[in-house]
């Protein structure tokens, strides 16, 4: 299938059922990428190059492997899904109720 704004289209379809929308060139629509990229800056970039000098790029990639691994797995998020819980327990919790409304859609 072809792609909708970057968007594989089976996935934009499963969107517009759901009842999901986004505005194209719309500065929210990026909120979620662009408030990580401030959380990734503040917590691992500007700590990991006050601590560390980098010999190499994969050095590095192996501290924001562990980073994201934390991140992730460890650190508690305070937004609108996951609400005190970290983004796996979130993930977790949240996917057996999306496999049913999915089910629902196309039963």
């Amino acid at each position: 299938m072809g792609s909708q704004h970057g968007i594989p289209m089976d996935a934009t379809l499963l969107l517009l059922r759901t009842g999901m929308q986004w505005a194209a060139l719309d500065p929210q629509t990026n909120g979620i990428c662009e408030r990580f990229h401030k959380t990734i800056l503040n917590e691992f970039y500007q700590v990991a190059f006050r601590c560390k000098i980098y010999c190499s790029l994969e050095e590095l990639q192996v501290d924001l492997d562990d980073w994201l691994r934390y991140y992730n797995q460890e650190r508690t998020h305070q937004g609108k899904m996951c609400c005190g819980r970290t983004r796996m327990q979130t993930l977790i919790e949240i996917k057996e109720a999306w496999g049913d409304k999915i089910t629902a859609l196309n039963g």
